[in-house]
C-alpha cells in the first residue's frame, strides 16, 4: 500500500461582507416585488415565472428546457404546466421535427396576461423611481443597471471560487 501525502485542509471561506449581504437582500426584495402579480387575475407568481420563461425561450420551450432554465423538479414543473394549460395560458404540442419532444407555447390569453403583468410592473417601477428618488438618484440607479447586467452576463463562479458557499 502506498502512503499518500496528506492533502492540506481547504482554506476557510472568507466571510461575506455585510454590505454585500444587504445588497443581496435588497435585490431579492425588489425582484419579489417586480414578480408579484398585479393583474387582478388569479395567477400565482410561479405561473407568471413559467409564462415568462416560455416567452423568453420561444420555439425552444420544452419541459426539459424550462426545467433547466428555472431549476424546477419535473414533478413541480408538470403540475405548473398542467395548471397553466387548464387555465388556457399555454398549449403543449408534439414537435413536428422530433415527435419525441413536446413544445410549449403561450396562448393568446397567456401572452396577453404576461404582457399586462410586465407593463404593470414597469409602471410600478417608473412610479416608484419618480416618487421616491431624486433626479440624481434615479440617474445613479439607472447607471447601476448596466453594472448589474455585467454581473448577470458573467458565467457562474465555481463554488470553490466564491467568497463563501451559499447556506
Amino acid at each position: 500500500m502506498h502512503d499518500l501525502p496528506p492533502h492540506p485542509a481547504p482554506a476557510p471561506a472568507a466571510p461575506v461582507p455585510d454590505d454585500v449581504i444587504e445588497l443581496r437582500e435588497q435585490l431579492m426584495a425588489l425582484a419579489r416585488r417586480m414578480r408579484r402579480p398585479d393583474t387582478g387575475a388569479h395567477v400565482a407568481p410561479a405561473q407568471l415565472q413559467l409564462l415568462s420563461s416560455i416567452d423568453r425561450l420561444g420555439a425552444a420551450a420544452s419541459p426539459s428546457a424550462l426545467a433547466e432554465r428555472d431549476g424546477h423538479r419535473s414533478s413541480n414543473l408538470a403540475a405548473l404546466l398542467r395548471q397553466c394549460e387548464q387555465a388556457g395560458l399555454i398549449r403543449r404540442s408534439v414537435d413536428p421535427a422530433d415527435r419525441r419532444q413536446v413544445r410549449v407555447r403561450l396562448t393568446g390569453h397567456g401572452q396577453a396576461l404576461l404582457e399586462d403583468n410586465r407593463e404593470r410592473s414597469a409602471r410600478w417601477l417608473a412610479g416608484a423611481l419618480q416618487q421616491r428618488l431624486s433626479a440624481e438618484e434615479r440617474e445613479q440607479l439607472l447607471r447601476a443597471g448596466a453594472l448589474l447586467a455585467r454581473l448577470l452576463a458573467q458565467a457562474p463562479l465555481p463554488a470553490s471560487a466564491s467568497p463563501a458557499a451559499p447556506a
